[in-house]
């Protein structure tokens, strides 16, 4: 949500009001659309602890285990390279820009949270369909 927010206000403030109005409505359509997949998550946490149990992965597994706090940290850190990433590309790619950086920002916590819940819970949530490292298919 903070995020979303910082996201209108550096359009805003690089390319102008109505810029930053439009982005605002483009993002409200992306949070309706994201916030499907979110309640369909928490209709299913029960479900995903009980996996937990027998050692399958879920999306909430680092505050499902206890490791809250991490999770903590990592949507800190992956809002503030949001932020940086957006005041980086919005002066230079405008709303895509701003864009990128958003989705850039959400790519970067994916991948903290895949690091920590490997180490924390020993569980790796890379889908085992990519080649592990060394292992790569040779042409």
């Amino acid at each position: 949500m903070l995020s979303q927010q910082t996201s209108v206000l550096v359009v805003a403030s690089y390319l102008g009001t109505t810029d930053g109005g439009l982005y605002a409505v483009a993002s409200q359509v992306a949070s309706m659309i994201a916030l499907a997949g979110q309640s369909i998550g928490y209709v299913t946490l029960p479900y995903i602890s009980e996996f937990h149990e027998k050692g399958a992965v879920g999306g909430f597994v680092l505050t499902l285990t206890g490791h809250h706090n991490r999770a903590g940290v990592i949507s800190v850190v992956s809002a503030f390279v949001s932020l940086a990433l957006m005041i980086a590309l919005t002066p230079l790619f405008g709303a895509v820009g701003t864009a990128i950086a958003g989705a850039l920002g959400v790519c970067v916590k994916g991948l903290l949270v895949a690091r920590a819940v490997r180490s924390c819970v020993g569980i790796s949530v890379i889908p085992t369909w990519l080649p592990a490292r060394g292992n790569a298919p040779r042409n």
